[in-house]
């Protein structure tokens, strides 16, 4: 998991969190002049690791992205989504 994105300095503002990773955004920075301003989190993410020889095959539904799956090893399979809404289904 990223950590989330830098604080403002003083009276500054804050970096967003990076895409795909969830991390929170940058706090505002304090100072004399008046607080800074924080900066919105990175959107999510949803990894799905999965045994290949029970899985034939998957489909998904809705507005997700439809990623390809890789083979990290170990008879294993990985799907990573970084966009949408819907159901995953496993045959």
């Amino acid at each position: 998991m990223t950590s989330g994105s830098t604080g403002g300095a003083a009276s500054g503002s804050a970096s967003a969190g990076t895409p795909n990773t969830g991390a929170g955004g940058g706090g505002g920075g304090g100072g004399n002049a008046g607080p800074g301003t924080g900066a919105a989190g990175g959107s999510g993410v949803v990894i799905l690791r999965y045994p290949n020889a029970s899985v034939s095959s998957f489909s998904v539904t809705g507005t997700l992205n439809t990623p390809t799956p890789s083979d990290p090893g170990g008879g294993d399979r990985v799907i990573i989504f970084t966009a949408g809404s819907g159901t995953i289904t496993f045959s």
